[in-house]
């Protein structure tokens, strides 16, 4: 049974009345200059290592180490690079506006819609949404729907395919984090893939690591009103009553049992006989029930990505996961999980375990399996969540089942770069959580760089009881190490990383770095011990098996066919060709003045990706 420890105050409910705390879970480290960086930093350093001579070390495992890393980026470029096609964006934005604004917007829109300059195509009506609650706007939403950045590619690509090329075919060595209309998703380097054709591997797994951050159907919450403190309240009171009910059957049953144990001349166990009926939980019924307005959230996906290493035990996870009532440094919740955890009761905000994917996704791996009920048992303020190291799990497990895919690896990439924060290892949405992360993104290079040999040398432990000697099956032992090792690390020096000042992240950032050097100093060996273990994870699956010589979970494959155009085609990227490989098509850089703005229908048959919840505001 859990019991909460949170040292609630009248000032702390003060605070989440007035609004000056927005719950809020925190992404991991920033996407430019976090997860993305260390694993291109991680990549260059393999390919600095790749001509290291053997010979320094006597020891028979180090030089196999060497000759792992050696072969690591040539291995992992024959991956499938998961891809996406980048002119396969048509609906862009959802936006929504009141009565009062609404006119001026749409003419906004269609003024755009007209100019050769913009990649508007048109704004399209979706519908009128009434007042739910008082107070409440009339809001009119719509779909701005774009034609898809046309940008020199190499049209050789038939980018339909695209996910399955290989990465070591890629002329290309940066891609954006999402494919942004107006933007070129790649940038292309011709000159250098000659020279070096495993050019894009460290920004294509970078890509993959950043991006677990987008997994908005990790966590699809509702709002449930047997959950508010009301309704628990309510079902407290109907399990007494229930039970209480239920007394008469608990002793007639007892009775009956006690009676046939003397009957046979055997001593009854009274306590045994009056358990023989269980008394009613209906809080996993309470958990059965629906609730309404499912819904995602950026700021929600960060419930899985986090641990709790300080001595708290959890139901389901020996380390649990995300647990609001456990949060922060000994257990201690923060401000800002304070915040969440009362509007949680308030709302009734809770998982909605059928749809989201986290629940399928990491919750297979807790070492204590769950129902839906038991899930949705509580709100999220409430609800222990899986923990850091089911997440690299999950990627680690589908990686090695298929042998193609570089996408699997992005999660323990992204698992290790989340062990770098310390507010991700004690379970914390608080404690100056969002401006540690900033100020871990702007210090970044300096921390990282210099620390080749360390790193290597950290891996190489990490390899050998991991990977060398066995089938690595299962990755989560390594990230609880270097997750174990980082809390140690963190308890050994100041208080100084957990700051629950009520300040904006701009202003923690400061706070941190106001003695910059002593934060690069003290975040160096955090950072050295999670890139080892990246290191570590991309080596074991580029490494070949001692017995066989073949690369251990790598499938090396002949390139897919269907992932180039025919000779003399081009990949043709409107609507007038139909977005395929044409006979003769090359790239012109004029061909987007020519191009005639199509209309609706011509975007209705690509996929869309719409975040329902964005705002779009025109200054």
């Amino acid at each position: 049974m859990k019991n909460s420890n949170m040292k609630t105050s009248w000032f702390v409910i003060l605070v989440v009345c007035l609004g000056h705390i927005v719950p809020a879970t925190a992404r991991a480290l920033n996407y430019t200059n976090g997860h993305h960086e260390m694993v291109v930093d991680i990549v260059e350093l393999i390919k600095r290592y790749e001509d290291t001579p053997t010979t320094d070390q006597d020891e028979e495992a180090w030089v196999d180490f060497i000759d792992a890393l050696s072969g690591t980026r040539e291995a992992l470029s024959y991956l499938k690079s998961d891809l996406p096609n980048p002119y396969n964006r048509g609906r862009e934005n959802h936006v929504c506006y009141s009565t009062e604004e609404k006119d001026e917007m749409v003419a906004y829109w269609e003024e755009q819609a007209q100019n050769p300059d913009t990649r508007v195509d048109s704004i399209v009506f979706e519908g009128k949404h009434s007042p739910s609650e008082p107070g409440e706007e009339t809001k009119w939403c719509y779909s701005i729907l774009y034609n898809p950045a046309l940008c020199p590619y190499d049209t050789s690509f038939n980018l339909n395919e695209f996910e399955n090329t290989q990465i070591r075919e890629l002329p290309f060595a940066e891609f954006e984090r999402n494919i942004s209309t107006g933007v070129c998703f790649m940038t292309g380097t011709p000159d250098l893939w000659n020279e070096d054709h495993y050019q894009a591997l460290g920004s294509v797994l970078a890509r993959h690591a950043g991006r677990v951050d987008d997994e908005l159907e990790d966590s699809v919450f509702w709002f449930k009103a047997s959950n508010t403190g009301a309704g628990e309240a309510a079902t407290k009171v109907a399990e007494a009553i229930a039970n209480a009910a239920l007394s008469g059957v608990k002793a007639l049953v007892a009775a009956l049992y006690c009676f046939g144990k003397l009957f046979v001349g055997e001593l009854c166990d009274g306590d045994y006989a009056w358990n023989l009926v269980p008394d009613l939980d209906l809080n996993r019924l309470q958990g059965a029930l629906p609730g309404v307005h499912s819904h995602s959230k950026s700021s929600y996906v960060g419930f899985w990505h986090m641990m709790q290493l300080d001595d708290v035990e959890g139901e389901y996870n020996d380390v649990p996961g995300t647990n609001l009532e456990f949060a922060g440094p000994g257990g201690n919740p923060g401000v800002a999980d304070l915040a969440i955890m009362i509007a949680a009761d308030l709302t009734g905000l809770s998982i909605h375990a059928r749809d989201s994917k986290g629940v399928s996704r990491y919750g297979s791996y807790d070492e204590v399996e769950r129902s839906v009920g038991e899930w949705q048992s509580f709100s999220i303020g409430h609800t222990e969540f899986s923990p850091l190291n089911n997440l690299a799990e999950y990627g680690w497990r589908h990686f090695r089942a298929d042998g193609t895919r570089s996408i699997f690896l992005g999660w323990p990439l992204h698992a290790f770069g989340d062990t770098i924060v310390p507010h991700h290892l004690v379970g914390t949405t608080s404690y100056g959580h969002l401006g540690f992360e900033d100020a871990m993104a702007a210090k970044w290079s300096e921390i990282f760089q210099g620390n080749d040999d360390e790193i290597v040398e950290e891996a190489f432990q990490l390899w050998r009881r991991y990977c060398y000697a066995q089938d690595m099956e299962y990755i989560s032992p390594m990230v609880l190490e270097v997750a174990a090792e980082n809390r140690s690390m963190i308890n050994e020096m100041p208080f100084w990383p957990f700051n629950d000042l009520v300040t904006s992240k701009e202003q923690k950032k400061e706070m941190y770095l106001l003695d910059s050097a002593f934060f690069v100093s003290e975040m160096r060996p955090l950072v050295i011990n999670a890139s080892a273990g990246a290191l570590a994870t991309l080596i074991c699956a580029a490494s070949a098996d001692n017995e066989t010589g073949d690369y251990r979970y790598v499938q090396v494959e002949d390139p897919d066919p269907d992932t180039r155009c025919p000779e003399g085609f081009g990949y043709c990227p409107t609507h007038s060709c139909g977005f395929q490989c044409v006979e003769g098509y090359t790239w012109e850089p004029s061909l987007w003045e020519t191009h005639a703005i199509g209309t609706m229908s011509d975007w209705a048959v690509m996929d869309t990706d719409v975040d329902t919840d964005t705002q779009i505001i025109i200054e």
